[in-house]
């Protein structure tokens, strides 16, 4: 009896480290203001709906290569493939509904990149927002390829 009882407890201990670690690898926490969602779940998918959120780097940007960012950002879907993009008066449209604004400073005073587009979102791509005006995403680094990213599940 005793041997039953120890080695279910070994059992138990190994699956919940197990656990916990597959927990640790799946949760990510945003501790940049540029989302009201602070804690998200990581899926293997990709996000494929306007309002979905993703986990991606932007690879194609000089302006944050020169300032040696390299971590990843979390950002929500705000225009798909197929769905027309509008910059007009420093805001930008999806289909004729405002998302964002662009604004041309940031915090420290310094100009930001200016991502201009105006058209049908090409395949397989997303303009990717947050929700804070300040927030870096699409506004200035431009589309992101949803190939490239993962599906984040908002916890809270």
């Amino acid at each position: 009896m005793t041997f039953t009882k120890t080695f279910f407890k070994k059992l138990l201990l190994v699956a919940l480290v197990v656990l916990g670690s597959w927990v640790s690898t799946n949760i990510t926490v945003s501790t940049s203001n540029s989302l009201k969602k602070r804690v998200f779940w990581a899926t293997s998918d990709n996000p494929s709906l306007r309002g979905e959120y993703g986990k991606f780097r932007f690879s194609d940007s000089s302006y944050l290569r020169e300032r040696g960012v390299t971590e990843t950002f979390t950002k929500r879907v705000g225009c798909i493939a197929g769905d027309e993009l509008v910059l007009e008066l420093n805001n930008f449209f999806c289909n004729g509904v405002f998302i964002a604004n662009q604004i041309k400073t940031g915090s420290d005073g310094k100009p930001l990149p200016a991502f201009e587009f105006n058209g049908v979102i090409p395949e397989n791509m997303a303009f990717m927002v947050g929700d804070n005006p300040l927030s870096g995403d699409s506004r200035y680094m431009g589309l992101v390829d949803l190939r490239n990213t993962q599906k984040m599940i908002p916890l809270w």
